[in-house]
């Protein structure tokens, strides 16, 4: 390599690590923002008993069997000197902060200016859905990173067409299924429009084959539960059948809000969800834009159908077999795939325009209060951060309990 070569070579070394250094500072940047709001929920005493409920160990250790990896996540964090369940927040906090500050790396390197990549990032960090996401210590932080790999894997998938995106497609979709059962709701969706989306599925056959390879990974992982269920003492065909069973077995469940007024209805809930959709993540429709007005060769709509409608199809076949608590859930699986076509398209000038101001406008319309600041979960967490009482619980006739062994049939009750 001649002297010319070499300095070039160190010059574009410098520039990506100075990049990369920027987004890092960023990314602390965020950090402060969770902490912050963190340590208010802390101080409001909301907080601490959700992380003890969520560092004990269950009851019964089969019941683990259909959440491995944050299971096996509790395991590891437990082994640590000193850890206790503020270590879950810890976790949370730098794990969202990392995912800012990678979102804000790869805007940089689609032709993003600092300016204009620091305001969509921190947009996105005051979002309700990205703090509550942050600052719980749930394990819907842990959903919304596999669903942001399986969103890039699938996109590269559509554009490419090589092996490496499907494998990813596959191992992600893996995890999913061992993070939450409801994940086979994300799955769904997905499987449909798989064959549509690949740019190597030219005929029938092709297609099957692509299917069989991205799917089998995750046959494999519901395999692995059942097979976890039995090491721990418990057969498989029960694991499975809990694990497609109303409430997944978990009586803690039952008779939440949403569930009492949605439980068991399809298109209520999917227009219900697709409007929160749309205020709290309004930039699900700039694929869509994208894809017919953009300068894009090989944009597919099947990852614009993707963005903007998985989340309210996975929530509403979720609430359609109750097998979704509180609708937070699929606003984190949209703010997950919207972030993964965000972080991988390189947009003109006016598109991002656009885009940053639908996600400033996302930002606004969620603090609202016709957003879903009546379910429990976000209830209570903004009760928390802004020291108000709570409201008053929904008017209307009592649900009646139910368990398992009952399934779910109930008075619906209307929404506030």
């Amino acid at each position: 390599m001649n002297t010319a070569a070499a300095a070039e070579a160190r010059h574009a070394a410098y520039v990506t690590n100075r990049g990369a250094l920027l987004s890092a500072g960023m990314g602390g940047v965020c950090f402060i923002i969770f902490m912050l709001v963190a340590d208010r929920l802390f101080a409001s005493g909301w907080l601490l008993p959700q992380l003890e409920t969520l560092w004990e160990p269950r009851a019964i250790a089969a019941e683990a069997a259909h959440q491995l990896l944050p299971e096996f996540l509790l395991v590891v964090l437990r082994l640590i000197p000193g850890s206790g369940p503020a270590t879950l927040l810890l976790v949370t906090l730098i794990t969202a902060s990392i995912g800012m500050a990678v979102l804000h790396w790869r805007l940089r390197g689609r032709g993003w200016s600092f300016i204009g990549a620091t305001l969509a990032v921190l947009a996105i960090a005051a979002n309700p859905v990205m703090l509550i996401m942050a600052t719980t210590g749930s394990t819907l932080l842990i959903t919304a990173a596999l669903v942001w790999m399986v969103a890039v894997s699938f996109d590269r998938a559509a554009r490419v067409g090589d092996a490496q995106s499907l494998i990813s497609i596959g191992l992600a979709l893996a995890g999913l299924v061992l993070t939450t059962p409801a994940a086979l709701y994300i799955v769904i969706p997905l499987l449909c429009v798989l064959p549509v989306g690949l740019r190597e599925a030219r005929d029938i056959p092709s297609a099957i084959a692509l299917f069989l390879l991205t799917i089998f990974p995750t046959l494999v992982a519901i395999a692995g539960i059942a097979v976890a269920a039995s090491t721990l003492g418990e057969p498989a065909g029960a694991a499975l059948q809990r694990w497609f069973a109303p409430m997944h077995g978990v009586d803690a469940l039952v008779n939440t809000p949403w569930h009492a007024a949605q439980g068991g209805i399809f298109f209520e809930s999917f227009f219900t969800l697709a409007m929160w959709s749309l205020m709290a993540v309004p930039i699900g429709v700039m694929p869509f834009v994208h894809a017919l007005f953009g300068r894009a060769e090989q944009e597919s709509l099947a990852v614009a159908f993707l963005v903007l409608f998985t989340a309210p199809l996975a929530g509403a076949l979720a609430t359609l077999q109750w097998h979704m608590q509180e609708p937070i859930w699929a606003m984190g699986v949209a703010m997950a795939f919207a972030a993964a076509w965000l972080g991988a398209r390189v947009l003109s000038g006016w598109e991002r325009v656009v885009v940053l101001a639908l996600l400033v406008l996302g930002c606004v319309l969620a603090w609202q209060p016709d957003w879903m600041w009546a379910e429990s979960l976000t209830r209570e967490w903004w009760s928390a951060l802004s020291g108000q009482p709570l409201p008053p619980p929904p008017s209307g006739p009592e649900t009646i309990p139910f368990t398992t062994a009952n399934p779910p049939n109930t008075m619906r009750m209307p929404r506030p």
